[in-house]
């Protein structure tokens, strides 16, 4: 009887198994679908609409979003903005703070806060928008790449700056910063005012004799036709081509270099060739903005020295003797189109 009996228990415990393990897996399936549905269907849902990506300043990269959301929810909402490319999140800062009402829409105008959180050129992105007042995600928009030309000499009005880790201070975004004999930790460029809105202002404070030369220079690469310039500058008295301090221009490819020196102690611009190298002498006035144009790409060619793919375009201020020197830049700008 042993036997039976043992076959009839295995027989019914098969028999239990097999509905219950049915039973389990609808219940699962009921639960996954269930949650999926949920997951996919929230409780709110703002739609969001990009209308254009701009570059107002050319610095190379998305800077300027205008959007359009509706509210399609029965709650108000404060949107706050944030940006996401490379898997990265940038809060974008808005022209409105105001409350957007339930089943309603407005248009927005956000910039980005930083150099670092512009949008990249041939970049893809999302707008997210997220409920100030609750921190909740109410709505995001589609995947958008922006078609953002590349600027001859990008941020030429010097408005966007972003920190520099390996110079340890914040720069003009797209300009490369580089000390020679200066301290490392000393802070040698600025903006021209407190919002860094345009300009920017270098300085040296001179106090090794033993130091040969000190310089700061900032630079870019760039096509050699986008260096033919109109720049503003103002040059204190302390900063002049005696012994006190030099500002000028440098271009390069790394073996020919061509020079300007702007000077406030010269009436007339002088020129001077050797070989490799080209120094222009160019007038301004002492404390006073002056405009200057430089034609680097006619001076090269004039030369005679071959057109290269790319140069490196530098402003710079160095100076030999002891002193505090500075000097300012407004902008960098192409010539007007002929009419």
């Amino acid at each position: 009887m042993r036997p039976t009996i043992a076959v009839g228990l295995h027989s019914l415990r098969v028999r239990l198994r097999v509905p219950l393990l049915a039973s389990l897996l609808l219940t699962t399936i009921f639960v996954g679908a269930y949650g999926v549905y949920v997951s996919s269907s929230p409780p709110s849902r703002v739609v969001v609409q990009i209308n254009s990506v701009t570059d107002p300043d050319g610095i190379g990269a998305a800077t300027l979003l205008n959007l359009t959301l509706d509210n399609q929810t029965p709650k108000p909402i404060t949107p706050s903005f944030f940006v996401y490319w490379l898997y990265l999140p940038f809060l974008w800062s808005s022209n409105s703070t105001k409350t957007l009402g339930p089943m309603s829409s407005a248009s927005y105008l956000i910039t980005a806060t930083d150099g670092v959180g512009a949008v990249p050129r041939s970049t893809s992105f999302r707008v997210y928008v997220f409920d100030a007042t609750t921190g909740n995600l109410v709505g995001q928009s589609p995947s958008l790449t922006p078609n953002i030309p590349l600027p001859a000499l990008a941020n030429h009005h010097f408005r966007w700056w972003t920190l520099d880790v390996g110079a340890g201070t914040k720069v003009p975004f797209g300009w490369k910063l580089t000390k020679i004999n200066v301290n490392q930790l000393t802070s040698v460029i600025q903006g021209l005012d407190q919002n860094q809105t345009t300009g920017m202002s270098l300085q040296l404070n001179y106090s090794t004799p033993a130091i040969n030369l000190e310089r700061i220079m900032i630079s870019q690469k760039i096509l050699l036709n986008a260096t033919t310039v109109n720049l503003s500058l103002f040059d204190p008295v302390a900063t002049s081509t005696g012994t006190g301090a030099v500002l000028g221009i440098m271009v390069t490819d790394g073996a020919h270099e061509l020079s300007y020196i702007f000077s406030n102690t010269t009436a007339k611009p002088t020129f001077s060739a050797s070989g490799y190298n080209a120094t222009t002498i160019v007038p301004i006035a002492a404390s006073a903005w002056t405009t200057v144009s430089i034609d680097t790409n006619q001076v090269w060619q004039a030369q005679g020295w071959a057109v290269p793919n790319q140069v490196t375009f530098t402003i710079f201020l160095q100076a030999s003797t002891v002193g505090l020197y500075s000097a300012n830049v407004r902008d960098v700008t192409p010539p007007a189109p002929a009419k």
